[in-house]
């Protein structure tokens, strides 16, 4: 009896048959092998559901997601299907801490293989967590303006706002002004049409979608902004840079400064002196439209702990001060006393 020949390893038979089926097969076994599922825990293999949302992207994208999410689950020792907030949280601090860019691709395609299996709440708490690495980067970057520096802002603002020969000046001016006195996205801002200028509020639409309406506390500026037609701001948001870096060099800020900042950083400025006034965190994620008070805390960063730290302060003075009026009054009081001692 002849042994049967083996298929040699390079004929499109063998390399079917090692793929889970026969060439011609049309299952989902011909686009991921057997091997590549979501049980291949610490062997190196991509989930299934990786493998998906992996579908139709480049190769050397595929290779880093690959390096990142095999790397993710040899450390949590379960597939993906048992992943728990927990386990992405303590390897992002374990594991990433620092390593910014790896972080935001592993969180990027965690959540899009969450989606792919139902797990909603694992999906948007990558989306959330690669937000919170996106919005620290910026404010250690660029952070807000200072006390002086927007007292300077404000009035050059102003003066661009009064100026009726220089239409741009003067648009552009109104625009600055509408984001530091509402803290709405410059995006949100450009796309205003006179429809969304309503009395006493603008209507912006958001990220994801969302419709708020935002309290616009000047009325002359609703009245100015009625004036500017159909769309109050028809410009980019380069062009809107470019006169905000001018603005600040009007205004006398350091030429280091100018390059720091951008027009980003006056809704920053708005969402900490709102902070700073209301010390009501929950208020200022309802005026910024976050998604949570998280990304609210890590948005306004180093410049809420300041202000933290400047509150407590004055509550620790504000505590002597109340000691030392109760002591004098006590000792003038003592003072005060009749003598009870026999003439």
């Amino acid at each position: 009896m002849t042994a049967c020949a083996q298929p040699s390893p390079s004929t499109p038979r063998a390399r079917a048959t090692r793929a889970g089926g026969t060439a011609g097969s049309r299952g989902s076994e011909a686009f991921f092998p057997p091997a590549a599922t979501s049980s291949a825990v610490g062997s190196g293999e991509l989930p299934l559901e990786v493998e998906a949302v992996l579908f139709g992207k480049s190769e050397s994208t595929k290779r880093a997601v690959a390096k990142q999410v095999s790397r993710f689950l040899r450390w949590a020792g379960k597939p993906l299907s048992e992943v728990a907030r927990e386990d992405v949280d303590r390897y992002l601090l374990t594991e990433l801490a620092g390593r910014k860019r790896a972080a935001q691709l592993l969180l990027l395609y965690l959540a899009k293989a969450f989606d792919y299996i139902g797990r909603r709440d694992l999906a948007e708490h990558c989306r959330e967590r690669r937000r919170g690495i996106r919005i620290y980067e910026e404010e250690q970057r660029r952070g807000a303006l200072t006390g002086e520096e927007l007292a300077r802002v404000a009035r050059t603002i102003d003066l661009w706002i009064s100026n009726r020969v220089d239409r741009k000046r003067r648009m552009m001016g109104l625009l600055f002004k509408l984001i530091v006195l509402t803290g709405v996205r410059l995006s949100e801002a450009l796309s205003l049409t006179q429809e969304d200028v309503g009395d006493g509020v603008i209507t912006v639409r958001g990220k994801g979608g969302r419709v708020q309406a935002k309290p616009v506390p000047d009325p002359k500026l609703l009245e100015l902004l009625r004036g500017l037609g159909p769309r109050p701001f028809p410009v980019a948001a380069r062009t809107v840079e470019a006169w905000f870096k001018r603005l600040l060099r009007e205004a006398g800020l350091p030429e280091q400064r100018v390059r720091e900042l951008k027009v980003h950083d006056l809704r920053r400025t708005f969402a900490l002196l709102l902070y700073e006034e209301t010390m009501d965190i929950e208020l200022v994620r309802e005026f910024l439209g976050h998604s949570s008070s998280k990304v609210t805390e890590i948005y306004l960063g180093r410049g809420m702990k300041q202000i933290q730290a400047r509150r407590r302060a004055q509550a620790a003075q504000l505590v002597s001060r109340k000691l030392q009026s109760l002591t004098s009054s006590s000792a003038s009081s003592s003072a005060s006393q009749p003598s009870s001692g026999k003439a």
